[in-house]
């Protein structure tokens, strides 16, 4: 899977950028590469909205990695991507839930 703009692709990568999509396959076979350009592409239309696109990973290591590569990929829309695993965005989330401390 080729998604630099000058490299022919064997499949049809727009589409995976523009739709709704699942994406399946074994490792190394592009699927997170294909998510981190999507976030960007999302990040990019709604600059300025005040809204942010949410990347999450099942593994706390995939995460880091994610980060590290759009941080590498993005410009200022990097601000507009926030990147966690699914397990940290839980626990954060019942964090915001819980009652105030007396």
């Amino acid at each position: 899977m080729y998604l630099h703009s000058q490299s022919p692709s064997p499949i049809p990568v727009a589409l995976l950028l523009d739709s709704k999509t699942k994406s399946w396959g074994i490792s190394g076979s592009g699927k997170t590469v294909v998510a981190l350009h999507r976030a960007r592409r999302l990040a990019k239309e709604i600059s300025g909205g005040g809204k942010k696109v949410l990347f999450t990973t099942f593994d706390k290591g995939l995460a880091a990695s994610a980060s590290h590569l759009l941080d590498t990929l993005c410009g200022p829309e990097r601000q507009m991507i926030e990147v966690t695993h699914l397990h940290r965005w839980c626990l954060d989330y019942l964090a915001s839930c819980a009652a105030p401390s007396l």
